[in-house]
């Protein structure tokens, strides 16, 4: 039987995999929210980002803002937003985000 903790998250953003198509020499703001379940035996959720299933390390060249909202409780709400300037063909690519390394949700920059 799985605990309280071990719930997947419940992700508002994105609510699905997204393919985006911004064009080169732009920035995008990649927002990943979801509810997590909390408790007092609950550690606060971990947010980590992947860039074509590969960690972005500390220091990388992205820009990064994570944020916990007690609601009540049972849950938390978790906002990561990750800031992406594409100013290469590198810089194109499927991110992922995974809170809690229990579930993840995705996004694609496809180059337009």
């Amino acid at each position: 039987m799985t605990g309280v903790c071990d719930r997947a998250p419940d992700f508002l953003s994105p609510s699905g995999e997204q393919v985006l198509g911004p064009v080169l020499g732009s920035a995008v703001a990649l927002n990943c929210t979801a509810w997590v379940a909390s408790g007092p035996q609950c550690p606060l959720p971990s947010v980590q980002w992947l860039k074509d299933g590969l960690p972005l390390g500390n220091g990388s060249r992205y820009s990064l803002q994570d944020s916990w909202v007690k609601a009540n409780l049972s849950e938390v709400l978790v906002s990561s937003v990750l800031g992406v300037d594409l100013t290469g063909a590198g810089d194109y690519g499927a991110f992922t985000c995974c809170i809690r390394n229990v579930s993840s949700s995705s996004f694609t920059l496809r180059r337009a």
